[in-house]
């Protein structure tokens, strides 16, 4: 594990999209042991488990989930493009 995950927030739109199709614990999981998903090589290259890191899973070509955690923050999000803060 890279870090602490703290508490985890999940947006309704992620739960929605788990409850179909996902397992978000094991998205988590992979998030925390530095598995970026399907991130460009540029957000790849800027996570750094002393200041941000993001993750992203294509679940769809329809249906994407982001796991997205700040060093600073106590928790990690876990979110769908579309869902608001």
């Amino acid at each position: 594990m890279l870090f602490n995950p703290g508490n985890i927030i999940a947006t309704s739109g992620a739960l929605d999209l788990a409850q179909q199709s996902i397992d978000l614990h094991a998205h988590l999981q992979r998030h925390l042991q530095g598995d970026w998903g399907h991130l460009c090589l540029e957000d790849k290259a800027e996570n750094n488990p002393t200041c941000r890191m993001r993750r992203s899973l294509r679940i769809t070509s329809l249906s994407i989930i982001w796991t997205c955690a700040k060093a600073s923050a106590l928790s990690k999000r876990i979110t769908i493009p579309s869902c608001p803060g």
